[in-house]
């Protein structure tokens, strides 16, 4: 009999130890996959968190998923996250090459593309100017999840990249009936708006950013940009001002504000404004071409052409650069220099109108008249559109008809 009890005594040890231990295996799995999960959702953040891939929290997610892998727990999934993470971790620090080489190892651990690695691929592609394939990617992302909001976004984004407004506007007016509340939705569909001559529902979608997410600049910018081209240069002002307000040192808005400045012929302080975007974006040519341009309509042509050689100097690929410079050149009675300026400028942009037609003022006031007739019958047919080069070849037809008359001096445009 007490051998018998021993004997139950300890089946009962040992069915308590099974399943203590099945317990643990069970609560052990539970705890995985709900690392799992807490990892996956910081790679799946909401736009209303993450707008951008920059802003998911990937490192944490890493570490997480790291911890995993190394104690050979999580299978595949883990592997696959694990590696997603590490390339948005390398996107994120501007290595590419890493980040799609562990891109690469998380698509093959998943079994496949999944939609967000598309847009993962869809964003390094971007980064590396392929913006076809980036389109590519982004579109397959589509077609695996159509109402992915990351996907949209990003297709969007690369669709203005290519200057399709048409359809990002598409995506972007179908993301903002799914996520209405996310301001980089409003402000991107502001800017497809845009794209397509929608001026009134641009400003509409930017106020509708402005107020999701009033301590964000950017809304205000793109609301200055659109007052100012629409010459209410004082509404202008005060969305830049607004801005500046919120971030002091954003180059764009004081380049606005500069703008606006000069519109509302307070020479001073835009003078100091644009000074002050040249500072913040010295990479960017276009402070300093504001800043000539402002100079040259005040007669002060030398430090005009100080401003343009400076804005060269930062980007002379720049058709545009060239093409102020030759007016100020010409305006200064340097027609040798006008014409070299202006043969840049074509050279850069074969079919800028307004360069062929400055390059024919230069030749004519050279003497050089058949030059500088073709060059304004070129400017005529590439911009039919345009009075400057017409009006030029008119002084031109009544210079030959009257003896010994000039006919005035050429129109630059």
């Amino acid at each position: 009999m007490r051998a018998r009890r021993v004997l139950v005594l300890g089946g009962l040890a040992v069915c308590g130890a099974v399943g203590i231990a099945l317990a643990h295996d069970a609560w052990r799995g539970v705890s995985i996959r709900r690392a799992l999960d807490e990892a996956e959702a910081r790679l799946r953040a909401p736009l209303a968190e993450a707008p951008r891939i920059d802003r998911l929290r990937a490192s944490s997610a890493a570490d997480r998923l790291e911890s995993l892998v190394s104690s050979g727990v999580g299978g595949r999934r883990a592997r696959a996250l694990w590696n997603e993470a590490l390339a948005i971790e390398a996107l994120q620090r501007g290595d590419l090459v890493h980040a799609g080489r562990r891109l690469e190892v998380a698509r093959r651990e998943a079994g496949g593309w999944t939609a967000p690695l598309r847009v993962l691929a869809a964003e390094i592609a971007r980064r590396q100017t392929d913006l076809e394939s980036a389109l590519d990617h982004a579109r397959a992302a589509l077609r695996l999840d159509p109402d992915s909001p990351r996907a949209l976004l990003l297709a969007a984004d690369i669709a203005l990249d290519l200057r399709r407004a048409p359809q990002a506007l598409e995506w972007l007016e179908r993301l903002a009936r799914i996520e209405p509340s996310v301001a980089a939705v409003h402000n991107a569909l502001g800017i497809a708006r845009e794209g397509v001559g929608n001026v009134q529902g641009a400003i509409a979608a930017y106020e509708r950013a402005r107020e999701l997410a009033p301590v964000d600049p950017v809304p205000l910018v793109n609301l200055g940009r659109l007052h100012r081209l629409a010459n209410r240069h004082e509404q202008a002002l005060r969305a830049f001002e607004a801005a500046l307000a919120l971030a002091p040192s954003r180059a764009d808005a004081w380049l606005g504000r500069g703008l606006a400045l000069a519109a509302l012929d307070r020479s001073e302080a835009a003078v100091h404004a644009l000074r002050r975007a040249a500072e913040l974006a010295p990479g960017d040519a276009e402070p300093l071409l504001g800043l000539g341009d402002l100079y040259r309509d005040a007669g002060r042509i030398q430090e005009a052409l100080a401003a343009y050689r400076e804005a060269l100097a930062r980007e002379d690929a720049d058709a545009a650069s060239w093409l102020k410079l030759g007016h100020a050149l010409l305006l200064d009675g340097q027609s040798v220099a006008a014409e070299a300026a202006y043969r840049q400028a074509i050279a850069r942009a074969p079919a800028l109108a307004a360069a062929h037609n400055g390059l024919g003022a230069a030749l004519l006031a050279l003497g050089a008249r058949e030059e500088a007739r073709r060059a304004f019958e070129r400017a005529r047919d590439l911009d039919p559109g345009d009075p400057a080069p017409r009006l030029n070849l008119a002084r031109m037809d009544r210079a030959a008809t009257s003896m010994g008359s000039r006919g005035g001096s050429p129109r630059r445009g």
